[in-house]
């Protein structure tokens, strides 16, 4: 990711990733995980988006695999 970052490149997040993580962590992981994501632009979605992503997902997915570059 600083890699990314170093590359000029902007990280986000959007809410449904934000409730992912958060189902998942652990105790022990919530503030170093929160302060990244507290680094991350947070891109706010909508309907469009939402088909957008179960799109690519079912395509990829077709594809074997989760990878968009597969």
């Amino acid at each position: 990711m600083l890699d990314l970052v170093a590359a000029g490149h902007t990280l986000g997040t959007t809410c449904v990733n934000l409730a992912e993580i958060e189902a998942g962590f652990r105790s022990r992981e919530r503030r170093r995980a929160g302060t990244l994501l507290g680094r991350l632009r947070f891109l706010v979605t909508d309907r469009e988006v939402a088909h957008r992503a179960g799109r690519y997902q079912a395509d990829w997915a077709r594809r074997g695999g989760t990878d968009p570059d597969a």
